[in-house]
């Protein structure tokens, strides 16, 4: 995990942010693995099941479920629409 440190040696991000970033190195890590054997397609397919499903098994109820799964895939698509990662 990298740590970002100010010129006193304190984190600058607190746990939280860093075990959020390092949450999204570990799944680019992941998703690129498995595209040495599998689809782009299928990848996609893969892991946004996984993420509903566990967001359905999670979620306190269907409607709390629905509501994250809505605002998350609304916020993405805005956030990303414009961007070309690949």
């Amino acid at each position: 995990m990298s740590k970002i440190i100010d010129k006193d040696g304190q984190p600058i991000k607190s746990p939280q942010e860093l075990a959020h970033d390092q949450l999204f190195e570990d799944l680019d890590e992941i998703i690129s693995k498995a595209a040495k054997d599998l689809d782009i397609p299928h990848i996609l397919h893969v892991c946004l099941d996984y993420f509903v499903g566990i967001t359905y098994n999670l979620a306190p109820d269907a409607e709390n479920a629905e509501l994250i799964i809505d605002k998350t895939i609304e916020r993405a698509k805005n956030q990303y629409s414009h961007e070309k990662w690949i």
